[in-house]
């Protein structure tokens, strides 16, 4: 062999290696990305059954859910975001307590769960108000709750290491 050919060869070598290495390393963050995507609709699916223990399971505490009431619209005409109420859990049975009285009353009609990527906040910049900045850390996935007189969505935040729900978001 040439020492062209053996040149060649080495660098046919280096570019396979770096294709599967980039290759691998895709394939194995949209694998996670499934992952976060599968349990954000195991989440979804717990809540409209009243899941209580396997909702315990996939949460990670602290816990926050930030409901967001609607109201009538000064004019008399639609609805308006209203008043937020944040609740933040730190224990297990402060958890348990929490999820037995506030689950009955959520449903979630979207089955997907649609990934939501930080560049993509800017359309829940009013909904996530001053928390946003929590919510770049997580990976978060959009649901739709159901349409009455306005939309209704619920935004899950996953946590990356611990693929575990973090925080909630639901109007």
């Amino acid at each position: 062999m040439t020492g062209f050919n053996i040149y060649t060869m080495n660098l046919v070598k280096i570019v396979v290696t770096c294709c599967a290495f980039i290759f691998l390393s895709c394939t194995e963050e949209n694998s996670i990305d499934n992952v976060d995507a599968q349990l954000a609709e195991q989440f979804r699916i717990a809540i409209n059954v009243n899941d209580i223990n396997t909702l315990t399971d996939m949460i990670q505490l602290p816990f926050t859910v930030n409901e967001q009431l609607w109201t009538t619209a000064t004019d008399g005409y639609g609805f308006v975001l209203g008043e937020r109420k944040i609740t933040r859990i730190d224990k297990k049975d402060e958890l348990i307590k929490f999820l037995r009285v506030f689950v009955p009353g959520v449903g979630i009609e979207g089955e997907q769960a649609n990934f939501v990527s930080p560049a993509e906040y800017d359309h829940f910049k009013i909904e996530l108000a001053d928390s946003i900045d929590d919510w770049r850390n997580l990976k978060t996935y959009h649901f739709l709750r159901g349409y009455g007189d306005v939309e209704h969505i619920v935004l899950l935040g996953i946590q990356a290491r611990s693929h575990k729900v973090k925080m909630m978001y639901l109007n």
